[in-house]
């Protein structure tokens, strides 16, 4: 009996779960580009894109149909971050192109009013960047600094993983 009085439960259930969409909204975004990686502004207002080869940034925003680049730097759609207060994005761009040994990378914290950027590291093999609240975070940046012990009531992020190691970033710090 409790078989038979499940099986209905649970279909119900399913059917109330599900998500109502209200509406669809094809983006106008060129078609000339294969488009990757989208990810939406905290407030949700913006969306930001790359392309397939991960060259370029775009936003896109929903309420006034505009789309426009914010940068066009070679390698900068990889991994790139927005803040949590949605006024900056974060990333790693390849100023020279080369192998891990010739190359060189930047990491850059662009301002998304003003379009004003600030190299925040530059080498040969630069994590990409996150933020922590509103601050630019590398691996690198982390390693300069000595690491506070830890404690059980820690917030722990991923920074990244490269060549085996993990990078955490404790406590925003």
């Amino acid at each position: 009996m409790k078989k038979y009085l499940l099986f209905p439960i649970m279909l119900i259930s399913t059917l109330f779960s599900q998500i109502k969409i209200t509406s669809v909204e094809k983006i106008p975004i060129p078609s000339n580009e294969l488009w990757s990686t989208p990810i939406f502004s905290p407030n949700g207002k913006e969306i930001f894109f790359t392309n397939m080869d991960h060259n370029g940034i775009w936003r896109y925003s929903p309420s006034t149909k505009l789309f426009n680049v914010i940068t066009m730097d070679k390698y900068s759609g990889y991994n790139f971050v927005v803040s949590e207060d949605g006024q900056k994005i974060a990333y790693r761009r390849t100023a020279v192109e080369g192998d891990h040994r010739t190359r060189v990378q930047e990491v850059v914290e662009l301002d998304l009013q003003s379009l004003s950027e600030n190299v925040l590291d530059r080498g040969n093999s630069i994590s990409t960047p996150v933020f922590d609240r509103n601050s630019v975070i590398t691996i690198e940046k982390i390693s300069k600094q000595k690491v506070p012990s830890t404690t059980m009531n820690s917030t722990i992020q991923v920074l990244g993983i490269e060549d085996t190691k993990i990078a955490l970033l404790e406590n925003g710090t």
